[in-house]
């Protein structure tokens, strides 16, 4: 009954008049003006549905968003309720006005969502996005990417693991788990570039304590994906609350400054890295007692 009550609140709500709506970005805008990036699935420009080309938010380079996909006839994108994964609870999970973003494929296929920042990421900014999917033995990676072109290999990716938790992935590496299960409620990422070729990645379960990695990655992170690799019954992935800040606040050098004395202490032995190579960077997980997103 509460997944059934779930499904008629989240369908009456897609398709609800958007009558004199405040969207999640007009709300951000308002309390954080220093935002260069900013896009949700409650966005005026997914009204009529999500569709190649539509191009809501700000701060990503013209064309909107593209898909590609393998066995295409078994993958799908749209608008849905993230309520409608894991246990169907009722608490909005990673929701906008009662909507997100969603990608889905079966047995054997693969979908990706693309699109294009305006300028690479920049340095001391984190990217934030919010995902909701669960474990199910993969075909391929699920989850995100993060790349100068997604026509070549990714540079970042955070994947569901085979262990059922979210794992990151970086040119030369082995895949770093970082206990954060894939269990159907939202997750937090914050990617942030700390040094030319360092990054430092906060995973962040509803309800749980952050996860924190540090590796190495390039220097021109221009592009986002989002991938589901699809399962057996039909695998959903979905997504929401795309941001960055302004570059060059106070506190955001501040805490790069804070995250690259992390990153040394937890690896004192590491070599710098060359510019010709990503491969000498090793990890290190941590976890902190900050409280989750919501």
């Amino acid at each position: 009954m509460k997944r059934a009550t779930a499904a008629l609140a989240a369908v009456t709500a897609l398709f609800a008049a958007p009558a004199s709506r405040a969207g999640f970005c007009d709300d951000l805008l308002a309390s954080e003006p220093a935002t260069s990036v900013c896009d949700a699935a409650d966005d005026p420009a997914y009204d009529d549905g999500w569709q190649p080309g539509d191009d809501g938010g700000s701060g990503f380079a013209a064309g909107g968003w593209s898909f590609d996909a393998f066995h295409p006839e078994n993958t799908g994108h749209d608008l849905a309720s993230s309520t409608l994964n894991g246990d169907a609870d009722e608490d909005g999970d990673l929701d906008t006005n009662g909507r997100a973003w969603r990608i889905h494929a079966g047995s054997n296929a693969r979908i990706y969502a693309d699109r294009a920042f305006a300028a690479p990421l920049p340095f001391a900014t984190p990217l934030t996005i919010e995902i909701d999917t669960d474990a199910q033995p993969l075909y391929g990676g699920t989850g995100f990417e993060l790349s100068s072109d997604p026509a070549y290999a990714s540079t970042f990716a955070a994947y569901v693991l085979s262990t059922g938790n979210w794992g990151v992935v970086w040119p030369s590496t082995s895949a770093v788990d970082t206990g954060v299960p894939a269990n159907g409620e939202p997750v937090r990422f914050a990617f942030t570039r700390i040094g030319e070729f360092q990054f430092r990645l906060d995973v962040t379960p509803r309800g749980g304590a952050t996860r924190t990695v540090f590796g190495g990655v390039g220097n021109d992170l221009s592009h986002l994906r989002l991938v589901n690799s699809g399962g057996n019954p039909l695998r959903e992935l979905f997504f929401n609350k795309i941001t960055v800040p302004v570059p060059g606040g106070a506190a955001a050098v501040g805490a790069a400054l804070a995250s690259l004395a992390a990153c040394a202490r937890r690896r004192p032995q590491e070599k710098t890295r060359s510019r010709n190579s990503l491969s000498r960077g090793r990890s290190a997980v941590s976890s902190s007692a900050r409280p989750s997103a919501t």
